[in-house]
């Protein structure tokens, strides 16, 4: 059995993602976890609220970088990804899905659809 230390994710300066999978591909917990998008929770290395707990943290650095564009640009459209219902809790309105990310929005792309 591999040891496993729990820490305060206060202290977590850097995730690898492998074992609770990507944040951006919007995973949930199931019994097969050969399929995409599904976390192991059977094998003994994951700890489910641990996952949940990290990729909120991620959604909560893009939510802060998307305010940041727009107290800098004006364009209140880059908000418009903010519309998932999926697991708001830990997903924060990013996900309509399992596996259905709702990608960032940048300014130059709204420029470029106006064209």
């Amino acid at each position: 059995m591999p040891l496993v230390i729990f820490v305060a994710h206060s202290l977590v300066k850097s995730i690898h993602y492998c074992a609770c999978k990507k944040p951006w591909t919007c995973p949930v917990a199931r019994e097969k976890p050969k399929e995409r998008h599904r976390i192991d929770v059977l094998s003994g290395l994951v700890n489910l609220t641990t996952c949940n707990l990290l990729h909120r943290e991620w959604f909560k650095f893009r939510r802060s970088l998307e305010d940041r564009m727009v107290s800098e640009t004006g364009d209140v459209r880059i908000l418009n990804s903010r519309r998932g219902s999926f697991q708001q809790d830990t997903f924060l309105q990013y996900c309509e899905g399992e596996g259905q990310y709702i990608p960032i929005v940048y300014p130059e792309m709204i420029t470029e659809n106006v064209k």
